[in-house]
């Protein structure tokens, strides 16, 4: 990842290369890859968007706006909850 000083910049980026590792075949060729990388960054922009349109300033998150951000954490979780039952060997395992 980035620096500190960069406020943000490679972050999606590295978080992408992270998944690239974790979920592409290391044999992907060329077009699998770029087209993989356009989904990640595609849904990361409409979570990010999501979040923050559903946000209003002020003095602070309302009920509703907790519930958002809760239902979304909730369905990340349980993807990824999945995700390691489906993808990962298993903790003990070579």
């Amino acid at each position: 990842m980035t620096g500190a000083g960069d406020k943000g910049a490679g972050r999606i980026e590295a978080l992408f290369d992270y998944y690239r590792a974790a979920v592409i075949p290391a044999g992907a060729g060329p077009v699998q890859v770029r087209e993989c990388r356009l989904a990640f960054f595609a849904g990361s922009m409409a979570s990010f968007y999501s979040i923050f349109s559903a946000l209003r300033e002020g003095e602070g998150p309302t009920e509703a706006e907790m519930a958002f951000i809760a239902a979304i954490d909730s369905e990340l979780r349980e993807f990824g909850e999945q995700f390691e039952v489906r993808h990962l060997p298993p903790e003990g395992s070579a």
